[in-house]
């Protein structure tokens, strides 16, 4: 059953409503139309729910003629009052509510399509006019204006929103903001990225092009000065100057607070030590170890000598594996120690006795060395002394006795055997001696004779021929 509705004007809401042809209205205040309050499109709507079949599809009837007016907002016109209708789609439960159709008729399937349901407000009969479509299943669409409500979201296909105001741009605002707040935002953007190109601090790129996080390069041409470091903390933080300087005075001015293993006097910036060879090592003002696995300890030291040693101000250790012990100590010959130089020896006190074969002996080792040798070399000159003495007796005896038989005269000429004694001294050793002499023929004469003494006896014979 079709039911007609006619449009009044609401003074209230400023628009056209859908009313029952019964509603009570006054007139419009300029020109034209009726006027109803707000008030009275609730009574018209009320009216029309309480028709004699009490249809409730009276109330969506009435509130698409109100969805007319608001359609006018976009591109509608008076023809939607003047002359419109609504009508049951063919076949379905909705309503289409059309400005240019005063006589209601169904509708089979430009909005009806389908088995809509639901209520379409449309400004014409084609499917290219204007029209709003209320559906609990598509939502609110704008059909010609290309504008959709569905399930949540809104959908413009492709137009421009214009006249949007300026949304409030704060935390927690939900508002829509317009294309020249994003200029704004955008200008300041692009300023803000051209300065940091040129101002900002950035990260080395690798040889792919990507980003490189573990180097930085600076761009100033004889380097570039970092002001305003804080106070480095953790151990991989930058330090600054301040810091830096105050290391620096500590290693200047080492003191016995500082470190009372270790102190040193010297001017750091004339008198610094060397240490030049392979491992070297040098301690004090001048010192010089340029050996190498050479040692200089003491102001002016010298190590040169490969393994050498120099302890000791102006101690010099030229020769290989060579040892200077003392200020001004000298050691010039490979593998030895010295404790002095020519002219300038020293004494090497409290020296343990040694007890190796190698090792140093002290005096007292030495003293009783010599005492030692001395008694024994004492004892056998005394040995041999003794023997020499009673040699000296014995050839002094032996002397005096051979002297003793000399003096025995011989045989005479005329004499067949004679027999003589003779005695001798020499050396206070005396000694006598006795003879025998026998003629055995007249020219074979024989001689034999002892001599005696304390030490021995002396024994002796000859012979002679004679022709």
């Amino acid at each position: 059953m079709n039911k007609s509705y006619r449009s009044i004007w609401n003074e209230k809401v400023g628009t056209f409503v859908a009313v029952a042809e019964t509603a009570m209205a006054r007139g419009k205040k300029s020109s034209g139309g009726a006027v109803c309050d707000l008030e009275d499109g609730q009574s018209a709507i009320l009216a029309a729910y309480r028709q004699e079949d009490n249809d409730p599809r009276d109330v969506f009837r009435v509130a698409a003629g109100v969805g007319a007016s608001v359609a006018m907002l976009f591109g509608g016109s008076t023809a939607w009052a003047q002359n419109s209708s609504m009508s049951l789609c063919d076949g379905g439960t909705g309503y289409v509510y059309k400005s240019n159709s005063a006589t209601p008729t169904a509708d089979s399937g430009t909005y009806c399509a389908g088995g809509f349901s639901g209520v379409v407000l449309s400004a014409g009969t084609g499917s290219s006019a204007n029209s709003i479509s209320i559906s609990n299943t598509t939502g609110i669409t704008f059909t010609g204006n290309n504008i959709a409500f569905s399930n949540g979201n809104v959908s413009f296909s492709g137009k421009n929103l214009v006249n949007l105001k300026d949304g409030n741009i704060a935390v927690g605002s939900m508002d829509a903001i317009n294309g020249g707040q994003l200029f704004t935002v955008s200008s300041s953007a692009s300023t803000s990225i051209s300065s940091l190109s040129t101002s900002a601090v950035t990260f080395d790129t690798t040889s792919t092009g990507e980003t490189d996080y573990s180097n930085i390069t600076l761009a100033g041409k004889d380097g570039t000065t970092i002001h305003n470091v804080s106070t480095a903390i953790a151990p991989t933080d930058l330090v600054n100057k301040a810091q830096l300087d105050a290391l620096s005075s500590q290693i200047a001015n080492i003191t016995t607070s500082d470190n009372p293993l270790f102190a040193a006097d010297g001017n750091r910036a004339t008198e610094a030590a060397v240490a030049s060879g392979t491992h070297a090592t040098a301690s004090g003002a001048k010192a010089q170890a340029t050996g190498a696995n050479s040692v200089a300890n003491g102001s002016s030291a010298v190590a040169s000598g490969v393994g050498a040693v120099a302890i000791g101000a102006n101690t010099r250790a030229t020769a290989d594996d060579s040892v200077a012990l003392g200020a001004s100590s000298v050691a010039d010959r490979a593998n030895t120690v010295s404790v002095g130089a020519a002219g300038s020896e020293r004494q090497i006190t409290n020296v343990a006795a040694g007890t190796e074969g190698a090792d140093l002996v002290n005096v007292n080792q030495l003293n009783d060395a010599v005492t030692q040798s001395n008694s024994y070399t004492d004892s056998v000159v005394n040995g041999m002394q003794g023997a020499v003495a009673e040699v000296g007796r014995n050839a002094y005896s032996g002397i005096a006795a051979a002297t003793a038989l000399a003096m025995i005269p011989n045989i005479d000429q005329d004499k067949i055997m004679s027999v003589g004694v003779g005695g001798a001294t020499y050396q206070g050793y005396a000694a006598a001696a006795v003879a025998v002499n026998l003629r055995v023929t007249q020219n074979l004469v024989l001689k034999a004779g002892a001599g005696s003494s304390r030490n021995g006896t002396v024994y002796g014979a000859n012979a002679s021929y004679r022709w």
